[in-house]
């Protein structure tokens, strides 16, 4: 199985101190038998760089130059899982639309890396998952970006428009979609129990009631 994400799923992640065996990745090595390969990278975002720099390596630039300067992306696999969108939000990604056939926004680029998965590999079992909600609440200080909130970024797109985008480019190909977003069991009441105290990366706790919501698709 590939995994193409950001630092919720990425091995090590400072935020957290997590290890492979404390993430939603580890229970599904351990308890569905998946050998993971992940490409999981901290800041990570669907889009690249507007200005080509690509300071974090984007799922679009991994997949479509087959590494992350690491690993090499096995096209062949089984399984992948695409976990991504809620630094797209933050860093003020353009959203685009349905229509978009150009890796400059949101929409465009997630539907590309789709399109490189599934013709490079007809069988693939490919799922998207939705981003979590995150739990800070909008503060003055996040300069129009959305760090630290679901609302809207300095694009004026929020979080849930993101989700919902991954949602219509599921339907768009007729693929699984994980929704996270809405369906994680993770809210503002009870965030404190599953969030590290950065109140956007799941602790050991989060990740064991992601693991659980995931794999129920997965059989």
């Amino acid at each position: 199985m590939n995994v193409f994400a950001d630092s919720i799923s990425m091995d090590g992640n400072g935020s957290t101190s997590l290890t492979r065996g404390d993430r939603w990745t580890g229970a599904f090595e351990r308890e569905l038998g998946f050998k993971i390969t992940n490409f999981a990278i901290g800041g990570s975002r669907m889009t690249p760089e507007l200005d080509g720099t690509d300071q974090f390596k984007s799922v679009y630039n991994v997949v479509h130059d087959g590494s992350d300067g690491t690993k090499t992306v096995n096209y062949q696999a089984d399984y992948t899982i695409i976990f991504s969108g809620t630094n797209d939000h933050s860093k003020n990604m353009p959203l685009g639309t349905i229509n978009d056939i150009a890796n400059t926004t949101f929409y465009g680029a997630y539907k590309l890396v789709v399109k490189k998965l599934l013709t490079t590999n007809v069988d693939l079992k490919l799922f998207l998952v939705t981003p979590i909600q995150k739990f800070m609440g909008h503060t003055t200080t996040d300069n129009g970006e959305g760090w630290f909130h679901n609302g809207p970024n300095g694009n004026g797109a929020t979080l849930a428009d993101f989700a919902q985008a991954i949602r219509n480019i599921g339907e768009y190909y007729s693929i699984p979609v994980i929704d996270l977003h809405r369906t994680s069991g993770i809210n503002e009441f009870n965030f404190t129990l599953y969030h590290s105290a950065d109140k956007l990366h799941p602790s050991k706790e989060g990740q064991r009631v992601m693991a659980d919501a995931m794999k129920k698709f997965m059989s």
